[in-house]
């Protein structure tokens, strides 16, 4: 394997080797970008470099460019309703916008979609601590010490289910019904050509066609660890890293876009070239659709 840092990363040319190269169907340029959690102002910044890396290199084909979003959109970061705002309508219009769901969707949706008595005091505060609902909240006009006093009583012994029902009806009131069928409608998974797109990652061993939601949105370590051939290469956050991780049989992208020391990340994929982009980070880039030179922002090429 390569060191980490190094700048020409050769797992495409053990590929070719071995008689697999992965690629996406012809006339087709696509970006997916990984956990954005809240952090519209860096999702902000990648898209410019997007933009600007989709121009560089020209005219896509037929197929046009694709923008794949993996999920985990909220929670953490302070502008989640900022996001789905603008996911509801997304610019640039000429590319070819893609969503699937994460396991922070799944949350929401359980949290508001539940019947009245069904959300737990305990659950309800886990999922403004833990998972990061509070800054959710805030950034739909939820005043934060409101939150907060909420949270301790939440946590009070004495608490009941009716208290919790209540905050829900009235937090769910400043959610416009849009957002919601905008979290209901997300696929679990998308592929391309030769490349498998969901949130988590896949069950080794099963079948992309056959895989379980809560695999798709969640798993970690089995499928992490698995070095097999899934007869695709996933693309998958959820699993945050310093760095993207870079395998034979998956792409993982999630850099931690929500920490202050983090970044988002996309790949960048055309043909057989293959490319990574993040937010405010400059290199050298080598992809097969660009002969030579420096472009702002690119991360490396591999």
């Amino acid at each position: 394997m390569p060191k980490r840092g190094q700048d020409n990363i050769d797992i495409m040319g053990e590929m070719i080797a071995g008689g697999h190269a992965p690629s996406l169907p012809a006339g087709m340029r696509l970006y997916a970008i990984g956990d954005i959690h809240g952090r519209k102002d860096r999702f902000d910044i990648l898209l410019r470099q997007i933009i600007e890396d989709n121009s560089l290199r020209g005219l896509a084909g037929r197929e046009g460019t694709h923008i794949v979003l993996l999920g985990d959109y909220i929670d953490r970061g302070m502008d989640s309703k900022g996001m789905i705002d603008f996911f509801l309508h997304p610019e640039p219009s000429g590319f070819h916008w893609h969503f699937v769901g994460g396991n922070h969707e799944t949350a929401m949706i359980e949290i508001f979609s539940a019947a009245p008595r069904k959300v737990s005091p305990e659950k309800l505060a886990d999922w403004l601590s833990r998972y990061g609902g509070r800054e959710t909240m805030i950034s739909y006009g939820i005043p934060a010490d409101e939150i907060d006093n909420a949270a301790v009583q939440l946590k009070s012994k004495h608490v009941t289910l009716e208290f919790a029902d209540k905050l829900l009806m009235s937090w769910r009131a400043k959610i416009p019904p849009a957002h919601f069928e905008f979290l209901f409608a997300l696929p679990d998974s998308l592929q391309f050509g030769d490349y498998f797109f969901a949130h988590a990652g896949i069950k080794p061993g099963i079948a992309v066609e056959k895989q379980k939601s809560d695999d798709l949105r969640r798993i970690r370590g089995e499928f992490l660890k698995d070095e097999r051939d899934h007869g695709v290469v996933v693309v998958h956050g959820h699993s945050m890293r310093s760095e993207p991780e870079i395998r034979p049989n998956r792409i993982g992208i999630d850099t931690g876009a929500y920490t202050s020391s983090g970044r988002l990340t996309a790949v960048g994929l055309e043909g057989r070239s293959r490319w990574l982009l993040a937010s405010g980070q400059a290199g050298v880039i080598g992809a097969d659709s660009l002969k030579e030179g420096r472009l702002p922002f690119i991360l490396k090429a591999f």
